[in-house]
């Protein structure tokens, strides 16, 4: 299988960090945008880390394969007496 696409998170930063960059670099200009520019910096970073941490189903499914592997392995089915 070929890896994650890293097109996605690239396109999503190059949308995002404009918006970051511009309320950052409002808050220094008037202090009462700070409050707005966190809560902005904050909701781009929480949306990187969801997106970064919800795999793809083909990749969710494999780890809930790779789990169940061994203990179906040791349940006696046959065909799986070799492994360890």
């Amino acid at each position: 299988m070929a890896s994650a696409k890293p097109g996605r998170f690239l396109i999503l930063a190059a949308v995002l960090a404009p918006l970051v960059i511009v309320a950052n670099l409002a808050a220094t200009q008037w202090s009462s945008l700070r409050c707005s520019a966190g809560l902005v910096t904050g909701m781009v970073v929480a949306m990187f880390v969801i997106a970064r941490m919800s795999p793809p189903a083909w990749i969710e499914n494999w780890q809930d394969g790779a789990i169940g592997w061994p203990d179906s392995a040791q349940t006696g089915i046959p065909g799986l007496a070799h492994l360890p």
